[in-house]
């Protein structure tokens, strides 16, 4: 194990974390299970199953989309839970995904028998409005954050529809005489013509669970019951990730480091999970970042799409038992 070097000014922390009085506001959207299957590929399934011993599907062809209030971000590993604390906002959209894991490891003519190894959680694409954050979530557990400002800010305290707008910075065309600049690539607004009546949403469930009563699991993926109802009573969720870094040696395309990185996070405190009003929601198309196109998204031509389901809830969050499920270093 080589030792971290701690330096003056170092904005992070290693885990355990802790984040009190968290507010989400999450959308469930449709998605194609091609591009997600793709994402899957690229991000996760980095070597052959034969070889790492895993691999990762989506669950299903949607994905969320949620807003995240972090009025504290505590680390709890001593010295660092001594030291304060930070606070931010976040968005992401991510997706269910299931590990199969070998059946018959040493065997790779057998390598079609498989597991299931669980679920997990995948967030493609994360924004936050707190720099530290951003360094922390790459650096330490490979989150791909970038920063973001939302406006206006979106209220810590329930309500019953809201609106947000969000920017960041893109390239777009690409062409050399582009300058990187600060864009809005998403909008949040009441639904001007709600497609249908909104789905009750599951009020002891947990976040992000409670998305899914019955009923949305019967529109959006007809024959998964089984497995949401192992998912639904959860009070917790985990996520994988790919973490990398590029190598610096010039011109190179390689990188010097890549890992597959799994966190638990453990949901406590929550209060009862409340629909939200229907959201026409949209996602503009820049070179640098095509979400829509990415993620499957079935946008109209103003580049919108209004949500399945969307509910808010507030609790108590950890972060908690990180480890490296894969671990790749260049030469």
């Amino acid at each position: 194990m080589i030792p971290y070097i701690a330096r003056d000014g170092d904005p992070t922390s290693p885990p355990d974390y802790s984040f009190p009085g968290m507010m989400a506001r999450s959308f469930l959207l449709p998605a194609g299970a091609a591009q997600l299957t793709t994402l899957c590929d690229t991000l996760l399934n980095m070597l052959p199953i034969e070889q790492s011993g895993f691999a990762f599907t989506p669950l299903g062809p949607f994905v969320f989309m949620s807003l995240l209030t972090y009025p504290k971000i505590l680390a709890l590993t001593p010295p660092f839970s001594n030291k304060g604390f930070s606070s931010q906002h976040e968005l992401f959209f991510g997706f269910p995904v299931v590990r199969w894991n070998l059946m018959f490891p040493g065997a790779p003519q057998l390598s079609e028998f498989r597991t299931l190894g669980g679920f997990s959680m995948f967030y493609p694409y994360l924004f936050v409005d707190s720099p530290s954050s951003s360094f922390t979530g790459r650096e330490v557990v490979g989150f791909p954050k970038l920063i973001a400002r939302f406006a206006p800010t979106p209220p810590a305290t329930s309500v019953s529809s809201f609106s947000v707008e969000a920017w960041t910075d893109v390239l777009s065309p690409f062409n050399p005489a582009a300058k990187l600049q600060r864009r809005s690539f998403l909008t949040v607004q009441p639904s001007t013509s709600p497609m249908t009546p909104p789905i009750p949403a599951l009020p002891d469930a947990t976040w992000p669970w409670g998305h899914f009563s019955p009923g949305i699991v019967g529109a959006i993926a007809p024959g998964l019951q089984t497995m949401f109802e192992k998912l639904i009573p959860s009070t917790s969720f985990s996520t994988v990730q790919l973490k990398q870094f590029r190598d610096a040696v010039s011109g190179s395309a390689a990188a010097c480091y890549q890992a597959i990185v799994y966190d638990e996070f453990e949901v406590s405190n929550p209060t009862p999970t409340a629909v939200l009003q229907q959201s026409d929601i949209k996602l503009p198309t820049y070179d640098s970042l095509k979400i829509a196109d990415t993620l499957g998204i079935p946008v109209d031509g103003t580049g919108t799409v209004t949500s399945v389901n969307q509910i808010q809830s507030q609790f108590d969050m950890e972060c908690v038992n990180v480890s490296n499920l894969l671990s790749l270093h260049g030469l």
